[in-house]
């Protein structure tokens, strides 16, 4: 949640205290609308099959709320640096910056996952520790 809702200073608690109590319920308020106004554009049909199509009134909240959850998944991944990005990649199989892999048998581009540790998914609750260490061993 700090990243989410951050301090607003790094020096004075007291501040960081005070700040929090007078503003982080409006914040969170505001956070969960935007999450709820993704989550009806995503799932309800639009104007256009099989596409996502952001309206320009609500696309600086779509751009706040992607920001949101990619914050939560690098929070949940434990992705804090670019070194940690990079072993990401490296355990996904896949180069710096893709989004899907190819499969050189099939030559398929496929988003599933294949993790050194379980061989094709990895269950692990060690924040992918245990792949990081087979991957670089």
């Amino acid at each position: 949640m700090r990243r989410l809702l951050p301090d607003a200073s790094r020096d004075d608690e007291d501040l960081t205290a005070e700040f929090r109590r007078l503003t982080q319920d409006d914040v969170r308020a505001g956070k969960v609308a935007r999450l709820a106004t993704l989550w009806r554009l995503v799932t309800d049909p639009g104007p256009v099959p099989d596409a996502l199509v952001v309206p320009a009134a609500i696309a600086q909240d779509v751009a706040a709320t992607l920001t949101d959850v990619r914050l939560v998944l690098a929070d949940r991944l434990d992705v804090r640096t670019d070194e940690d990005a990079d072993a990401l990649y490296d355990v996904l199989d896949l180069p710096p910056g893709a989004t899907t892999r190819t499969t050189p048998t099939t030559r398929t581009t496929t988003a599933t996952r294949s993790w050194p540790c379980a061989g094709t998914s990895c269950r692990c609750t060690a924040r992918w520790a245990c792949c990081r260490s087979r991957s670089s061993s």
